[in-house]
This record gives C-alpha cells, sequence and structure tokens, in this order.
C-alpha cells in the first residue's frame, strides 16, 4: 500500500466515479467538459527555484543539456556532465540550502499524500485522454503513452495533480499537451517510486519523485525535476526548463504527424507547429534514426508557424522532425517515414575512380558516392580480382556519402569498390590499383651503440628518423639483448624523440631500446651499457610467461610474471592487470620482496586486447609490461573486428564534432567511456542496452582540450578501445 492510497480509499473513489459516470452519461474513461475549481497549488518551498534537485544522490549528463533553473544536491554524492550541459541558475551541493530544500520538498510529500483523490486512475495513461484540473490517483506503477492533454477550460490558474502510486514510465513518444490556457507549471506530478522518460518525449509540469529520476535521449521537460528523500537524476540531452507564470510554454509539431509517409526528394515540404511562448529564433533539426543523431535544416528568425523543407533523397522508417527555440522550448513530431521515389534507387561511386593509383597502406582513404532513394544501411566491398570475388570492408548507417578507408598492403591492378544499400541498390567503382606500399623504416639515433648511460637516469631523450611510419608507436626495451621486453611509453604523434622516464638501475652490456609502429615496422637501437648507480632503487624488468608468438594467451590460461628490480624499492610489490588498454587496473597480487614472481589465470572468456600487467613497489617504483591479447587466435588491433566487434570514430582527427560507431553480434549492455591521455575518465558518454547490429553515436568535442583521447567499449566480457585526436 502507497503513501496515496488504500484499498478501502480505491473502492470509495470507484463507487463515486461510477455514479458520476452514470448520472453525467459519461463513460468511465472520459472526462467531464465543465470547468473544474479543481485543487490547491502544491507548497514546495525553497525547492520551487530548481530546475533539478535531488535530497540524496548522484547528479550525471553525458550530453549537452540545457538547464533553465538553478540545480541542487544535497550530501556529497557524485555530480558529472556540467559541462558538456549548461544551466542558468545557481549550483547548491551540500550545503545549507540543499538542506531547507531537501526539507520543505519532504514537508510538501506529506502534506499532498493527505490531499484526497478526485478520480482514480488505471495502470497506463494513453494517447488521447484528457484531463481536467482535479486529483488523480493511481494504486500502482504507470506507464504513460502518445498525446495526453491537460484542459484548464480558460482557466489560467487551473491546478492539475496526478499521484503515482510506484514508478512511472514515459514510453518513447509521450507528449503532454496544453489546451485552453493550461499551463505546465500548474502540472504537478507525485510519483512514489523512480520516473524514466523515454527518448521522443516532451513531458510536462512538476515531477516530484521518491526515487530515480532519468530522462533518456532528447527527451525534454518544461518544468522541474525533484528527488526526495534518495534517488539519482540522470540526463543524457535533454533540456529542463522552470516554466514561468504565463501561457507561452508549449511547441507542438503539426507536420510531419505521426505514422505519415512522404517521398524521399520532396521539394518545399511544408514543416508546421504551434503553440505559444515561441522565441523568434527557432532551429530545425531532423533524423533518421529515431533521434540518435541530428543534422540541422536550418535556423530561422521569424514569428511564423511554417518553414520549407527538402526532404532528403534518401529512406527511413524512422524520421524525426525537432524544432527548438532560443528558450530551449522543444518541439518533436511523432515517427514518420521517408519513402522511395516512384524512380528507382541508384547509387555512383566517385572515388576510387577508374585508373587511380593508390599506395598501400594509405590511411583514411575516402572513398566517395553519390545517388538517390538510398537506405540508411549501406555495405562497402572491396574486390582485388575485377569483380571475381567480394570481401566486406565495412557498413554505414546515416545519409553520408563518404567512407573512411585504411586501404591494404596488397597490390593489385584488378581492384574495385562496390556499395551496396539494404534494397540491393548498388553500385561499383572502375577498376583502379592498389601499389605496393613504400617500405617504412626506423632508425634509432639514442641510444647509440656503445652508449653508456647512468642507471636511474631521469627523462633520458631517446631520439630516433622514421619514414613511412604510423603516428602511433610503442616503445620497449631490453636489458639481456633482445630476449625480453619491458614497455618505455607510447607514441602518438609524428615526434621523432620520446622522454625515456627513468633509465632501470641495472649493470648490463646487453640494453637495447625497441620502436614499433601500429603496422609494425620495426626499428632497433645497438647494444648499449647501463650501470648502476650507488643508492637508487629502481624496477629493472617485467617478463610475461605463456604468450605465444603473436603475444596472445588463450582464455583460463595461467600467465607467468616475473620481476627484478634494484633496493632500495620498499617492502612489497604490487600487480595489476588491465584489460582495457590501461583506463582501469585490476590487483591480482602483493608480494614481498623477496618473492619477485607470481602468476595470473586468465578470464574464463571473452576478447581482451590491449591487455597490461603493472608492478609497482610501496616506493612507487614502477614498471608496466608490452601490450598483449587474451582469446584471440591473433593480435587484434583496438579497431579491428573481434569476432563480430568493432569501434571507431570518424571524422578522426576530430575538430568540432565525430560519430562513433561501433558493431556488436549480439544484444548487449554497452558502455561507451572516454579518457584522457593520463587515464582520467572524461566523460561516459552512454550506458545502455543495445540490439545486435552497428550504430553510431554523434559526439561533440568543441569543449574538450587538443590532445589524444581515447575511448572504452565494453560489451558484455569484451572490450575495445579506439583513438582519437582532437585537434583546434
Amino acid at each position: 500500500m502507497t503513501q496515496f492510497t488504500t484499498l478501502k480509499k480505491q473502492a470509495i473513489y470507484l463507487v463515486v466515479l461510477m455514479a458520476v459516470c452514470l448520472l453525467s452519461g459519461v463513460s468511465f474513461g472520459q472526462q467531464a467538459q465543465s470547468p473544474q475549481a479543481g485543487p490547491s497549488r502544491p507548497n514546495l518551498g525553497t525547492a520551487s527555484t530548481y530546475a533539478i534537485f535531488t535530497g540524496g544522490g548522484a547528479i550525471n549528463n553525458t550530453g549537452p543539456s540545457v538547464i533553465v533553473g538553478d540545480i541542487g544536491q544535497d550530501g556529497a554524492y557524485a555530480f558529472n556532465g556540467f559541462p558538456p550541459g549548461t544551466y542558468t541558475g545557481t549550483l547548491n551541493r551540500n550545503n545549507g540550502a540543499s538542506a531547507l530544500a531537501k526539507s520543505d520538498l519532504l514537508t510538501a510529500w506529506t502534506t499532498n499524500a493527505a490531499v484526497p483523490c478526485g478520480i482514480v486512475l488505471g495502470t497506463g495513461i494513453v494517447d488521447g485522454q484528457s484531463f481536467d484540473p482535479q486529483v488523480y490517483c493511481s494504486g500502482g506503477a504507470s506507464t504513460t503513452t502518445g498525446n495526453i492533454t491537460f484542459d484548464a477550460h480558460g482557466d489560467g490558474t487551473a491546478i492539475f495533480i496526478v499521484k503515482i502510486g510506484g514508478q512511472l514510465d514515459a514510453n518513447a513518444g509521450t507528449h503532454i499537451l496544453l489546451a485552453n490556457n493550461a499551463q505546465s507549471n500548474n502540472i504537478y506530478w507525485f510519483v512514489d517510486g523512480a520516473v524514466n522518460v523515454a527518448d521522443n518525449s516532451s513531458f510536462k509540469g512538476t515531477i516530484f519523485a521518491r526515487g530515480a529520476i532519468t530522462f533518456h535521449g532528447t527527451s525534454s521537460l518544461d518544468g522541474r525535476a525533484l528527488v526526495a528523500p534518495l534517488g539519482a537524476i540522470t540526463l543524457s540531452s535533454n533540456s529542463m526548463i522552470i516554466p514561468g507564470g504565463g501561457p507561452g510554454n508549449n511547441l507542438t509539431v503539426l507536420t510531419p504527424a505521426m505514422g505519415d509517409s512522404i517521398k524521399a526528394g520532396t521539394k518545399n515540404y511544408q514543416i508546421t507547429w504551434t503553440g505559444t511562448g515561441i522565441t523568434s529564433r527557432k532551429v530545425f533539426e531532423y533524423s533518421l534514426d529515431s533521434g540518435l543523431t541530428w543534422k540541422t535544416i536550418d535556423t530561422i528568425t521569424a514569428d511564423v508557424f511554417t518553414h520549407k523543407w527538402d526532404i532528403p533523397d534518401t529512406v527511413s522508417n524512422k524520421a524525426i522532425v525537432r524544432i527548438t527555440d532560443q528558450n530551449g522550448l522543444i518541439g518533436l513530431s511523432g515517427v514518420f517515414i521517408i519513402a522511395r521515389s516512384t524512380n528507382s534507387g541508384s547509387i555512383t561511386v566517385i572515388r576510387p575512380s577508374a585508373g587511380e593509383m593508390i599506395p598501400g597502406g594509405t590511411q583514411n582513404y575516402q572513398i566517395t558516392w553519390s545517388g538517390s532513394g538510398l537506405t540508411l544501411n549501406k555495405a562497402i566491398e572491396l574486390s582485388l580480382d575485377g569483380g571475381l570475388t567480394w570481401n566486406l570492408i565495412g557498413t554505414t548507417t546515416t545519409d553520408a556519402f563518404t567512407y573512411s578507408w585504411n586501404v591494404p598492403n596488397t597490390p593489385s591492378t584488378q581492384a574495385m569498390i562496390r556499395i551496396t544499400d539494404d534494397n540491393n541498390v548498388s553500385g561499383k567503382s572502375g577498376l583502379f590499383t592498389i601499389t605496393s606500399p613504400t617500405p617504412g623504416s626506423i632508425v634509432i639515433i639514442h641510444p647509440a651503440a656503445g652508449e653508456v648511460i647512468a642507471g636511474g637516469t631521469v627523462d633520458y631523450q631517446i631520439t630516433f628518423t622514421s619514414v613511412n611510419t604510423t603516428q602511433q608507436k610503442t616503445l620497449s626495451y631490453s636489458l639481456d639483448g633482445g630476449t625480453n621486453w619491458s614497455l618505455i611509453g607510447f607514441l602518438n604523434s609524428d615526434a621523432q624523440s620520446f622522454s625515456w622516464a627513468s633509465v632501470p638501475n641495472v649493470s648490463t652490456t646487453q640494453a637495447l631500446v625497441r620502436i614499433t609502429d601500429a603496422n609494425g615496422v620495426t626499428g632497433t637501437s645497438g647494444l648499449f651499457t647501463i650501470t648502476m648507480t650507488a643508492g637508487v632503487g629502481s624496477m629493472n624488468s617485467l617478463t610475461l610467461s605463456g604468450l605465444d608468438s603473436k603475444n596472445n594467451i588463450g582464455n583460463a590460461k595461467t600467465l607467468g610474471i616475473s620481476w627484478t628490480f634494484t633496493p632500495d624499492i620498499g617492502t612489497s610489490v604490487k600487480v595489476e592487470v588491465s584489460l582495457d588498454g590501461m583506463m582501469t587496473w585490476i590487483q591480482i597480487a602483493d608480494n614481498p620482496i623477496a618473492e619477485p614472481q607470481t602468476s595470473w589465470t586468465t578470464p574464463n572468456a571473452g576478447n581482451y586486447n590491449p591487455v597490461f600487467v603493472r608492478v609497482t613497489s610501496t616506493k612507487g617504483m614502477t614498471l608496466t609490461s608490452i601490450p598483449f591479447s587474451i582469446g584471440s587466435s591473433a593480435s587484434v588491433s583496438s579497431k579491428a573486428s573481434m569476432n563480430g566487434y568493432s569501434v571507431s570514430n570518424y571524422p578522426n582527427p576530430v575538430q568540432e564534432a565525430t560519430t562513433i560507431t561501433f558493431t556488436i553480434p549480439v544484444e548487449s549492455d554497452i558502455s561507451l567511456k572516454l579518457y584522457d591521455v593520463i587515464g582520467r575518465e572524461v566523460e561516459s558518454l552512454l550506458t545502455r542496452h543495445f540490439e545486435a547490429g552497428t550504430h553510431s553515436i554523434p559526439f561533440h568535442a568543441s569543449l574538450l582540450a587538443p590532445g589524444m583521447y581515447s575511448y572504452l567499449l565494453q560489451a558484455g566480457s569484451t572490450s575495445l578501445v579506439g583513438k582519437m585526436n582532437i585537434i583546434k
């Protein structure tokens, strides 16, 4: 039993409601159309200035959310995502103001729990349902679907109170509409549980929940999101606006309407909308994938309610139009169809062109094409024998006409590209040539053969020359003439020098330095000498046993780990492993100095690449292993397919925006996070469930500093890492 209702009260309400229906001739699901006096306005006290507030829980945002109003949080909980999110009011966290707002909310809850119910609701608030000024109650969890109208019958002060006796789930496409001077500032949702508002929803009113509140996708709230006593607030790319007292706070897209079918390529289609309080400046956007990604149609500055749009020459059954005004008021159309025109679709491959010569190994070559009447999903294939056989390069799920391709190191004079959409509309390039790549080379200058370096030297400068190599390079060293290698670090630029943080403090005449790029081009120094410096401790070498020739080890296998050191390094050595490219570390052992070896059993299932082992002494001396992989039959790069898994982003380097695309072979819970160059988490891009297939996530990098970043995709037990270079 909730705080709102008891079984006895529900029975009384049902009897009263049935009597009203019999006397008035109105069916059980209808509302009387005469004006209602309505209940009194709930008193939120100092909490009324907050657009979002939680009395006890984290506030997490992952996208460019816009909050118009104050933000509050009582207690020492996580607060993430501002920026990229923005807010116009005051931030109160774990202070006197937040404590007072929480107290005022709890008082408001107790007061309104005692307000008698006027009409009993079922478990579902459905499309077409209308509410008069009244107190409504449900005895348990409820859902909302479609267009739901609040009708004030001309009374701009009329109050609506909806009490939900459990969790409230607003399904995708839920839109709260205001009629006859109804105002979102006068609608109150008291929810005895969590609230989830799905993507493509526009909600109105003050939501007061006794559990977590989550807004998904680009859903919006013209109102407040308040939690007390406990519960997190999670946002993605949402707008939260405290409504004013005037009538202007609604924007409803009329056309295109839900279910409409519009021919691809239609010129001067009229987008229409209605509403009040809409600013002159409005941005028009469209999505072809139910709101996952958006493209701008136009921006206008005019007090009009119609705007022409040239429909893109592509097909989609998940199209949406979005209108956003200068104050963040958002109107979303229903999902509609862009259908194939009467003309059949076509694809013309522009690049590679017939007779073109492309060096093997070229990175990010741009395949381009033109076409009309195409689906979003397209497969890109390569033939090296004039079209006799084809191999998949990749797929695209947008209406773009370009694809970034890493050309293979396979010479051919009979190369062709083929692009095919879901309707088997296909286009082929002319024959072109992939030439033999110019061999890459790395020559190490320092340390030079025979050079003598003092052990413990800090920031020794390794210098080298490189030709036709990738920016990504791995540097490692050996103390035994190349039998065993330990990691120095990674280089992700065209620089030809690297600072070796600390040369190990050992005595050896068999030292080597090795540099390897992403394509396997390797340069190795000549043998040089390291002399031991008295009184300086260091971790000197880290050796892994159990790896095959491709630096891979199977699942549920034993990895041997041993290390050498020069005293004094402390009393013990902590051993850790990273399965996500050094983003996070898991401790697997803590050995006393007298035991410089241990072992670890790899995970029972899953593919992991790259994997690292790290040893760190109690005095802070540390050493990281060379990268290796687990569970693969061959070493797999982070952007390559891994049993059907892949992740990449384009464009890269990134100036303003990029799209991260990933493929998963089975439905999974997906986590995608961004890290800076030293491994600190910058942003959690998404955490949600995805169906099997290829998915694209837009990412705006304008607020991030230039530099190299990594993104980690976690899909079940599978981890993949991609690199993103942000430039300005």
